[in-house]
């Protein structure tokens, strides 16, 4: 049977061998999450919503949702209640508030 020393010795030399390769993978997978990140980020379009669309435009929220109900747009996503719009469709929102 090992003494309580001699099992300390070999835990720590374990820990000492482990540590350095399991830092390093952390390191490659952070590098290959933040990648993955920025390239996701460059391909999806900011969504917004009716409020947020109003205060870009510099509009009232109210004013919004009549132009869009009266331009007849669809949502492009729609999360639960909330309806999100792509930039394509808020240039159509703008075109219907001046119009």
């Amino acid at each position: 049977m090992a003494t309580k020393t001699a099992k300390k010795t070999t835990r720590k030399a374990a820990r000492k061998t482990t540590k350095p390769a399991a830092k390093k993978t952390v390191k490659k997978a952070a590098k290959k999450t933040a990648a993955k990140k920025t390239a996701a980020s460059a391909k999806t379009e900011e969504l917004l919503t009716a409020a947020k669309i109003a205060q870009k435009l510099g509009v009232k929220p109210a004013e919004v949702k009549k132009a869009i109900a009266a331009a007849g747009l669809a949502p492009d996503v729609k999360r639960g209640a909330c309806a999100y719009y792509k930039p394509t469709t808020v240039k159509k929102i703008q075109k219907a508030l001046k119009g």
